[in-house]
């Protein structure tokens, strides 16, 4: 007994020492400053007492008797937790840097390499480097896209181990952690992984410990109560070894690979090129990374992969199967939509509106994290309350998407409610953040949210579902595991009942009956790979073809008679006698020259609008452009003279400012001048500001003009030029409208119809027919015919032949010795190819040999296509796109992300623009070449996408060309 009580007394009798001694500290460091309010302490272990599991709910309940921003004593730590938008923007936007470090514990140091991963690392430039690597090779929107097949097959493997155990109940939880495993492997790892059972269970293991609070973690200075934890910390270490095995065969096997081949660039991708193994092991090899890094990098990412991307994807799926489970109207509703839109191989497919909103509704009331964990890094002051440096911060996301304040019917599975709010994955609203915000939002949204989709399309099409006998769905528990993510505690198990579609007939020879399902739904039917399915290409309407191909601005002429044709000569030469006179006052004739090129017939009279802007020009700098006050015609010869490449100085305009640069307030009512600056100041380049003012001057008065404004025709040309600026615009609907340029427009639609056939193409291939046909092209043999591919394919590739002979034998007419292999990329092939075929007055050796150097003007053209394709493409379509990819690297809203990218686009007209000045590179006739690829871009997307939907722009069609007027 005696040695029993010594024992006892021994262990005991420090710990009380240690605890009094820790409170005397406390109480003897108080500070003056004020804390945010909080439930009452108790000496040494502070609000101890009161935790229970799960945290978050805990939390919720403490905050709504102490307040949205709350403090806690968690034994010797600080913890603040937050738990509404407005607090939650302050932390996570306004004051992102300062509370965007981690708090590490006992788990992630053994678990995750001592916090060398991405999750756990602190916040710094070895953190950006690790998660750019991971965003450029693995989560980014093109990576995602490019892993679709990975999804679909691993979908198809679900359903057909779902329907082998049809009619019995089945472990599906289970299942889903080895679909979302799978995709996670063979995206990262470039490959199954034949240890992801027992990954998966570390991951389970390690995700609990890491979200827990440890009293080693909680009082960080006692090695006393650190050995107390001597068994958890022993299993973790017993864990990390046996971790560190599998992931150093999965790097072996890479370097082994890297060694086979050579030293190329072959990774063991599915896709034959690198993985992110690969990736890492190439850094390593360059040595060109800031922080060197070594296997123990490479693996503390990997596991983060691992566990961020199976453990995230496979709640949500799970979530929202149980939650329809117990919403069988809403179930029925969804199951509805997929089925129709699969059953009439509908091209919605991939934009099945209520099966997102049903998403949305899951990760509002089961946020992957429900708890953002944070780290002050330094003091802060938020509404009057001290933030210490070192407090651990927790934003209470699980709170926020609960707080009836902000939801009607908070806890009711409701998703029609996101019908009205108008609510995105990435922080548009701080009151729905269920990936995050800010620095460390989720890097892998748009990889788990797609796998979670694929499979979902897929279960809720081929199954019908019900929970196993003397279950009910109102009795499913709803409790949550405590970890980083909040699983579900128990299971779902259920029962599946294959899916027959009404009148449908099913393959099978002995019955005589033909399938009559389309072909990708009979394939996940059937089990099938998804890399034998064909997504339905969708091909251009001819209007955006044919008819141009065939057309001829010239043509148009032979239908009128010789009267008229007199009576068109007649009134040119009248034309051209204004433009030859010398006026005592120019406006008329700028004015005249303006008419003309709106009109789009200037190329009748090139020679005497340069004669005429020349003269001008000399006149107006020979005076020191101090001629007129009247802001009208200030700015209508700024414009046409910016437009002829001569370079205005912008402080014209200064004039017409106070002292501070800022517009004088009586401008306001001028609504002619106004209009014609506005239209001018779109020929800005980089460092005008006093243009850039005026553009943001001139769009707000003459917008609260317009309500006022009694002369019709005024008003509408004050909404065309709000809507699309003369400067973006197409005078006629063509990159090549003149006549003499037919040749050059032909080539040049030949190449964007074979661009968008070869686009449509790579859509519905399959990946060998692919490899087929990318590899033909980079060998480029003209006598090569493709005979075991597919007809469709056979017919591209000699399209693609034929089509770029025609060219190569268009430049060797000109004298020119270029290959087609000097075009690279799309759009820069694009604006390549227009210069074939202008002739060999217009186009010389030295032309070819600019453009194929990519100029700036190029470059910012391309750019500015790419940046409106994105911007309608995610709006419309709802694609991943450079939005998303502003949102991932750098935590913005999806406002703040298009601003940005509205930016660039206005930057890429600058730096346009500049290229257009005098002294130009190149004539003004090529210039205007890639200005006017530029403005079909900007025609193109400015409504929607009218290149994938035409039926937008077919009245611009008609009315340019087909029921155009000839001149």
């Amino acid at each position: 007994m005696v040695g029993l009580i010594t024992t006892v007394a021994t262990l005991i009798l420090p710990l009380i020492f240690f605890f009094i001694n820790r409170w005397k500290k406390s109480k003897n460091s108080k500070s003056t400053k004020q804390l945010p309010p909080g439930p009452r302490k108790l000496p040494i272990i502070g609000n101890l007492h009161q935790m229970r599991n799960p945290p978050f709910r805990c939390f919720r309940d403490l905050s709504n008797q102490h307040g949205p921003l709350m403090h806690l004593k968690l034994g010797e730590c600080n913890a603040i937790v937050v738990s509404s938008p407005e607090m939650a923007r302050k932390v996570l936007k306004d004051l992102d840097p300062s509370f965007a470090g981690r708090v590490q514990n006992v788990a992630s140091r053994i678990m995750w390499y001592d916090g060398s991963d991405i999750a756990f690392s602190p916040y710094g430039d070895y953190w950006r480097q690790m998660r750019k690597l991971c965003i450029n090779d693995l989560l980014s929107p093109k990576m995602v896209r490019l892993f679709q097949s990975i999804r679909e097959d691993e979908s198809a493997r679900l359903v057909k181990s779902l329907r082998e155990s049809s009619g019995s109940s089945v472990n599906f939880t289970e299942k889903l952690f080895s679909y979302s495993s799978s995709i996670t492997c063979r995206a990262a790892f470039g490959g199954a992984c034949k240890d992801s059972e027992t990954l998966i269970k570390m991951m389970v293991d390690s995700m609990k410990m890491v979200g827990g609070f440890e009293m080693a973690d909680l009082f960080p200075s006692s090695a006393i109560i650190g050995a107390l934890s001597w068994r958890k910390t022993r299993l973790m270490k017993r864990m990390r070894s046996e971790l560190d095995g599998i992931l150093d065969d999965i790097i072996d096997q890479h370097r082994r690979k890297r060694a086979e081949s050579g030293g190329r660039k072959l990774g063991n991708s599915e896709f034959g090129g690198e993985d992110l193994v690969d990736v890492f092991l190439r850094a390593m090899e360059e040595e060109e990374l800031k922080f060197p890094i070594d296997n123990h990098n490479i693996k503390a990412v990997l596991f983060d992969v691992f566990t961020a991307g199976t453990d995230t994807s496979a709640a949500a799926i799970d979530w929202t199967m149980v939650e329809l489970m117990r919403n069988p109207r809403v179930m029925a509703k969804v199951q509805a939509e997929v089925r129709q839109a699969m059953e009439e191989n509908n091209e919605e497919i991939n934009n099945l509106r209520y099966l997102k909103l049903v998403i949305k509704e899951t990760l509002r009331l089961h946020p992957p994290a429900p708890m953002l964990p944070r780290a002050c890094n330094e003091e802060h002051v938020i509404n009057g309350y001290t933030i210490p440096a070192g407090s651990m911060v927790m934003v209470n996301i699980w709170a926020m998407q609960r707080d009836p304040e902000h939801w009607e019917n908070a806890e009711r599975f409701e998703p029609e409610r996101f019908e009205t709010e108008d609510l995105n994955f990435v922080g548009g609203d701080f009151k729905y953040l269920p990936f995050g915000f800010g620095r460390r939002m989720c890097p892998g949204l748009t990889f788990g949210l797609a796998s979670a989709e694929s499979a979902l399309v897929q279960l809720l099409y081929n199954f019908d579902w019900k929970l196993p006998e003397n279950v009910r769905a109102e009795d499913l528990d709803m409790a949550e595991n405590v970890g980083i993510t909040a699983t579900r505690k128990q299971n779902l198990s259920v029962i599946v009942t294959p899916y027959k579609p009404n009148g449908s007939m099913e393959h099978s020879i002995t019955e005589g009956k033909m399938e009559m399902c389309p072909p990708h739904v009979s394939a996940m039917k059937n089990g099938k790979s998804l890399d034998e399915i064909r997504k339905s290409a969708t091909f251009h309407p001819s209007i955006w073809g044919d008819f141009f191909l065939k057309y001829d601005s010239d043509s148009v002429n032979t239908n009128i008679t010789d009267a008229e044709q007199r009576e068109l000569a007649k009134q040119k030469e009248m034309v051209r006698k204004m433009l030859s006179q010398t006026p005592d006052d120019s406006t008329r004739k700028l004015e005249l020259i303006d008419e003309i090129q709106r009109l789009g017939v200037e190329y009748h009279f090139t020679t005497e609008i340069e004669e005429s802007l020349k003269y001008i020009h000399d006149s107006y700098m020979q005076q020191n452009c101090k001629d007129n006050d009247d802001l009208r015609i200030v700015a209508l010869r700024f414009r046409l003279l910016r437009q002829q490449g001569y370079s205005v100085p912008c402080d014209v305009f200064s004039k017409f400012t106070d002292g501070e640069g800022n517009y004088e307030a009586s401008l306001q009512n001028d609504v002619e001048g106004l209009l014609n600056l506005y239209e001018a100041a779109h020929l800005l380049t980089h460092g005008e500001g006093i243009l850039d003012n005026a553009i943001e001057f001139c769009s707000y008065n003459l917008q609260a003009s317009l309500h006022k404004l009694a002369d019709v025709s005024l008003s509408k040309r004050v909404n065309e030029a709000l809507e699309m600026p003369n400067r973006w615009s197409l005078t006629r609907l063509g990159v090549f409208f003149e006549p003499c340029y037919a040749k050059a427009r032909r080539i040049l639609l030949k190449c964007i119809s074979m661009a968008s056939i070869a686009d449509d193409t790579y859509e519905y291939a399959t990946l060998d027919e692919l490899r087929i046909l990318t590899e033909a092209i980079q060998r480029w043999d003209v006598n090569e015919t493709l005979e075991n591919s597919p007809p469709y394919i056979q017919m591209l590739y000699r399209s693609l032949i034929k089509t770029y002979t025609e060219i190569e034998d268009e430049m060797e007419k000109t004298g020119e010795s270029y290959r087609v292999s000097v075009v690279s990329g799309g759009y820069m092939m694009l604006s390549t190819t227009s210069l074939v075929g202008m002739g060999d007055d217009q186009v010389t050796k030295k032309d070819f040999d600019w453009i194929v150097n990519e100029p700036l003007i190029d470059r910012a053209s391309a750019l500015l296509a790419r940046l409106l394709d994105d911007l309608v493409g995610d709006e419309y379509e709802e694609k991943p796109s450079s939005i998303h990819c502003y949102m991932t690297q750098y935590g913005m809203s999806e406002d703040d992300a298009r601003a940005q990218i509205k930016q660039q686009m206005k930057n890429a007209w600058k730096d346009m623009n500049q290229e257009c000045l005098e002294p130009t590179p190149v004539s003004m006739p090529i210039l205007m070449r890639v200005i006017n690829l530029a403005r079909a871009a900007q025609l193109i997307y400015s409504n929607g996408d009218c290149y994938t939907d035409p039926n937008k722009a077919k009245e611009w069609v008609k009315l340019l060309l087909i029921e155009a007027v000839p001149i």
